[in-house]
């Protein structure tokens, strides 16, 4: 009863059972309300011989409000209750177990490593004596899989085939029994052992003999001794100080087994590793090559994109031949690595064939700056092959981006495209060779949106998480959601901050489009635009609110407020979702306004005076060549039956500058309101400072640009590398500014059921849920670069 994964592993293996939708982690009560109903009348009953009761409340209460919260000793308290209870309604013979599966960090998460997540309690009770009046040494720790044994001992079951662990000694007064016992759990290792080995072969042949060796030795000296007690040859003081000999040898081969077995199963393949890491590597090259070969390609990218297709085909066609006549003994992986690398090279040999180096526009300072991001892009990949790098990678990544786009203003100013080359000013100097250099209006501007990069790469640092490899590191505390956030005046000011911070997001989008006249028109889109992004703006600000309030407010409106929760997120999903498809059918915001030219509009009007001044001349010119325009009219006009004038229609464009960019700004802005709703609320300044970082990245790619651009224009069609890797390097310091870790323990489960508290009938949707939420930073930045490129 309790938690349905049970239901999930062994369906349809129970005699009685009562499941509740356990993974939804904000949810902190079903699942153990639900216990409740029916322990104390299944304990009552005699039909039963194990009862399995899966409280989740305490974990829910972690994840959602971390272990030094109220709530979470509200759920203790609620636990230590019913354990008080349930031993009242024990008898005898029933044993009660307490046990957790995992521990929890200070943040309340698990699944790493740490002490803190791998210790858990575990308690046993009967009111039947189990133990000797004093223990002669503290109770030691006892590993998960010993709990198997012990408790399949104590039901009288077999030991299941595949467990390893060893029976937990103290459940077993007797030395006569445990001697029993563990040789009863060592005969199920060794036949398990001996079956694998046979079936798998990947144990130590040595290691494997060793355990044999010992474990037959062993038996054969238990069996003597059982033996001797039979028949009483020997005093029992004798006979049991024998079998504790046997029960610490027996111990040694069970621990022996456990270690040789994870030692097998646990471990790395470097050629593979280096393998994989070689073929990535020629990918990333090949991507790199088709990019910077745009213009020099003799065929179109879809008839050079169906090479590698035919070929990785061809690769797996021969190498399946070969593996069914059984000439090659190779694995699986092994033929999708060598199809890949057959793939790639002949790929390769066919893209060089198929390029021409003359239509190249490479230079000087492209190379140059090819390698500055090339060796940036090295330093990051080496990177990951250092466990300190690793652990530090959310320092790495920001140190590196500010590095590259320094050094590629550098370069600018080293290749003189900042300095201007203007000709002295006469005198008794002027006739001097030597030209005086000043610097271009950019220069200032490059400048200035540097050290705002640093500013706002810096400032996101305070939204970091923390891993379990960093005992001393302390998580950010705007990673706490609201509602676990106790002082009232703080909980207000965070989320009059989060409103603010996310309806500045919306107000910088609607003053964009409209400085360059994207919101003139009375296209779907942009009355979307205008309705709908307000609409999700309150929609997730009142979501926000309800979420972040205690679980016993509103006590009375609790309905009420669960069927808030779910309703706002959907309804902003739905709006979402209308956005994408109008988006998708009609992206263009181009106003077009129609002028009709005509009689009144060429009126010359009467000026009296004589055009002495500037402002005079500037009202009579274009009279005149109104008239002048006329006259045209009239004379190419004559002979015709209609001697009306005719109207000529001019157009007026609004928003034509960026009809492109606007599409994008428009899409992108409405997935990071999505995926805003799918964090905590108090990361939403972490947004807004990348959402800056961004537009500052794309004013400095465009000054570059422009800086570097040749006069035929090639240049900017296509995409430096430097933009690439700042790219790549952006998301990735988007990653860890956004609460999240390369780490299990740090995934935002929460996010599943944003909209959806009551749980899933599929993995699908959760799956895309968590998704989004992991690779928010990456989803964003993937697109803003095409607003300038």
């Amino acid at each position: 009863m309790g938690d349905d994964t049970w239901d999930g592993l062994f369906p349809q293996k129970f005699h009685k059972s009562y499941f509740f939708p356990s993974f939804n982690v904000k949810d902190l009560h079903t699942v153990d309300d639900g216990i409740l109903r029916h322990l104390y009348p299944t304990m009552d009953g005699d039909d039963w011989d194990i009862v399995i009761a899966h409280f989740l409340g305490v974990d829910h209460c972690g994840h959602k409000h971390g272990p030094d919260h109220p709530e979470t000793a509200k759920k203790l308290a609620q636990m230590n209750d019913m354990l008080s209870s349930l031993i009242e309604h024990l008898d005898d013979q029933t044993l009660l177990v307490v046990a957790g599966d995992h521990g929890m960090t200070d943040t309340g998460d698990h699944g790493g490593d740490s002490e803190k997540e791998v210790n858990a309690a575990l308690f046993l009770y009967s009111k039947t004596p189990l133990f000797g009046n004093e223990l002669e040494k503290d109770p030691e720790a006892v590993p998960q899989v010993n709990l198997v044994p012990s408790l399949a001992f104590l039901l009288g079951i077999p030991i299941p085939y595949s467990n390893l662990g060893a029976i937990i000694e103290d459940l077993f007064y007797s030395t006569h029994t445990k001697a029993s016992a563990y040789q009863i759990n060592a005969l199920q290792v060794d036949r398990f052992l001996h079956s694998y080995s046979l079936a798998a072969g990947d144990l130590p042949a040595e290691k494997l003999k060793h355990l044999k060796d010992l474990f037959s030795s062993v038996t054969e000296e238990y069996e003597h001794v059982i033996s001797m007690w039979s028949q009483s040859s020997e005093s029992e003081s004798h006979l049991e100080s024998q079998l504790l000999k046997l029960i610490h040898r027996y111990q040694q081969y069970l621990v022996q087994a456990r270690a040789m077995c994870m030692e097998s199963w646990a471990r790395f393949h470097p050629v593979r590793m280096i393998a994989a890491c070689s073929i990535l590597s020629l990918c990333c090259l090949l991507c790199y090559l088709v990019g910077e070969a745009g213009p020099c390609l003799k065929v179109s990218y879809k008839h050079l994109l169906g090479y590698p297709i035919f070929w990785s085909l061809s690769a797996a066609l021969v190498f399946g031949l070969e593996l069914w006549t059984s000439i090659v003994d190779l694995d699986t992986a092994s033929i999708f690595g060598l199809v890949s690398l057959a793939s790639q090279l002949c790929f390769l040999y066919y893209f060089r064939k198929q390029s021409s180096r003359k239509n190249r526009p490479h230079s000087r300072s492209n190379f140059l700056l090819f390698s500055i991001s090339s060796i940036m892009l090295f330093f990051r990949c080496c990177s990951l092959f250092s466990d300190s790098f690793v652990v530090a990678e959310g320092e790495v990544a920001p140190f590196l981006l500010i590095s590259l786009l320094t050094m590629t203003v550098a370069k600018l100013h080293w290749d003189g495209r900042l300095t201007l080359l203007t000709l002295p000013s006469l005198g008794s100097e002027s006739l001097k060779p030597s030209l005086s250099p000043s610097y271009k209006k950019e220069c200032p501007r490059l400048l200035g949106l540097l050290a705002g990069l640093t500013f706002c790469a810096r400032l996101s640092g305070i939204f970091h998480s923390c891993r379990e490899e960093t005992p001393n590191c302390q998580p950010s505390t705007f990673l706490t959601p609201l509602s676990s956030v106790q002082d009232p005046q703080i909980k207000n000011l965070s989320y009059i901050g989060c409103v603010v911070s996310l309806g500045i997001i919306v107000y910088l989008l609607r003053k964009w489009l409209q400085h360059y006249g994207n919101l003139n028109s009375s296209s779907p889109i942009v009355l979307y635009v205008r309705w709908a992004f307000p609409l999700i703006t309150l929609g997730i600000s009142c979501y926000w609110a309800l979420s972040s309030g205690a679980d016993d407010s509103l006590t009375r409106l609790h309905d009420l407020k669960k069927l808030a929760l779910v309703v706002f997120p959907r309804v902003i999903y739905a709006l979402a979702g209308l956005g994408l498809l109008l988006m998708i059918c009609n992206p263009v915001t181009v106003y077009m306004k129609r002028t009709w030219d005509s009689e009144a509009d060429n009126t010359v009007t009467t000026y009296c005076a004589a055009p002495g001044s500037e402002a005079e001349l500037l009202h009579v010119i274009p009279q005149i060549y109104r008239k002048m325009q006329r006259n045209l009219k009239n004379r190419l006009q004559q002979g015709m039956e209609d001697k009306e004038e005719k109207k000529t229609a001019a157009v007026e464009a609004y928003g034509l500058g960026s009809v492109y960019s606007a599409a994008m700004v428009v899409t992108l802005t409405l997935l990071a309101l999505i995926l805003l709703m799918l964090h905590s609320e108090r990361l939403t300044p972490s947004f807004f400072i990348l959402l800056v970082e961004a537009i500052i990245i794309l004013y400095i790619h465009s000054h570059v640009s422009n800086l570097y651009s040749a006069p035929n224009g090639l240049e900017l069609f296509s995409v430096p590398w430097y933009a690439v890797t700042a790219w790549a390097l952006a998301g990735t310091q988007g990653f860890y500014t956004t609460g999240h870790q390369p780490v299990f323990p740090a995934i935002h489960w929460n996010s599943a059921f944003v909209g959806f508290q009551d749980g899933h009938d599929n993995n699908i949707i959760p799956a895309i849920l968590v998704a989004a939420n992991t690779f928010s930073s990456h989803i964003l930045f993937s697109g803003r670069y095409y607003q300038w490129i």
